[in-house]
């Protein structure tokens, strides 16, 4: 929960703030997200899990709602 509120807080940070604290440099969004992700119990259950099963991940088959070009 810790790793998204800074998620969000970082979102808002801008060097024109009246706050001090929003007028810290921003992180990109590629440091926000692995952040998030590097803190993500979800993820770490689920790679522990995977090593003692021996099973690979299971992608997302995820498509287009419509043809392109439609």
């Amino acid at each position: 929960m810790a790793a998204l509120l800074d998620f969000i807080i970082d979102s808002f940070r801008f060097s024109e703030a009246a706050i001090e604290s929003q007028k810290q440099p921003r992180p990109s969004s590629a440091e926000s997200l692995r952040a998030l992700i590097g803190k993500s119990e979800f993820l770490k259950m689920r790679a522990k899990w995977q090593e003692e099963t021996g099973e690979p991940p299971e992608s997302a088959q995820v498509g287009l709602k419509r043809p392109a070009g439609q």
